[in-house]
C-alpha cells in the first residue's frame, strides 16, 4: 500500500503542469477541484475497498489472479523474477 501511496508524491509534478495548462482554459475553481480529484492522484481507499472485495470473493489476491486471469502460481513466479529487484 506504501508503494501505492507513494504515486501522489511521483504524481506531483505532473500535476502541476496540469493544472498549469488548465488555468488558461478559464475554468471555475470548482471544476479545478473536480479535475483535481478526478486525475489528482490516486486514493488509497479504492485500493483497499478493491482488496477488500477481492478476499472477499476469491480468497485472496492470488486467487483472483488465477480463478479470473489465468496467473498461476508459477507464472507469478516468473513474472517477479522479471520485473522485480532482488
Amino acid at each position: 500500500m506504501e508503494d501505492y501511496r507513494l504515486t501522489n508524491v511521483y504524481f506531483q509534478d505532473i500535476l502541476n503542469k496540469m493544472e498549469t495548462k488548465l488555468e488558461g482554459l478559464g475554468l471555475t475553481e470548482e471544476e479545478m477541484a473536480d479535475m483535481r480529484a478526478v486525475a489528482g492522484g490516486v486514493n488509497p481507499a479504492y485500493l483497499e475497498k478493491a482488496l477488500d472485495v477481492i478476499e472477499e470473493r476469491y480468497g485472496s489476491l492470488e486467487g483472483y489472479l488465477e480463478k479470473e486471469i489465468g496467473i498461476t502460481e508459477e507464472k507469478r513466479f516468473r513474472l517477479r523474477e522479471m520485473y522485480l529487484e532482488a
